[in-house]
């Protein structure tokens, strides 16, 4: 008879892998908000209403003293927004220079501007 085959949840964290066997995990679920309980850790995200079991939810990122994901995230969409704002304003700038018929002051290299750099 051959051996059970061992199975595992893979995950990474700051591009170090980890491996949690699956015996070690009743189940996984996905949720979209955790209710806030004031005086719980930095740490705890909060808590859920599972099937009619309230559970906390913790974010282990935090819990390792690192950038949780939705501070890392936040940060990108962010930045995005900004590079959105800058295409806007470049092509106001353009349609304005047209309309009044006067020389294009912005940027004309793609990389030279904001997105650009």
């Amino acid at each position: 008879m051959s051996e059970p085959q061992n199975s595992w949840v893979i995950l990474q964290l700051l591009k170090q892998q980890y491996g949690i066997p699956t015996e070690c995990i009743r189940e996984l679920v996905q949720f979209n908000e955790a209710i806030q309980i004031p005086g719980f850790p930095d740490f705890m995200r909060g808590i859920i209403n599972l099937r009619g079991r309230i559970l906390p939810v913790m974010d282990l990122r935090k819990k390792l003293a690192m950038q949780s994901f939705l501070e890392e995230t936040s940060g990108v969409i962010d930045l995005l927004k900004q590079r959105e704002q800058d295409h806007v304003n470049w092509l106001n700038e353009l349609i304005s220079s047209v309309v009044e018929n006067r020389a294009f002051t912005l940027a004309r290299d793609p990389h030279l501007c904001a997105f650009g750099k």
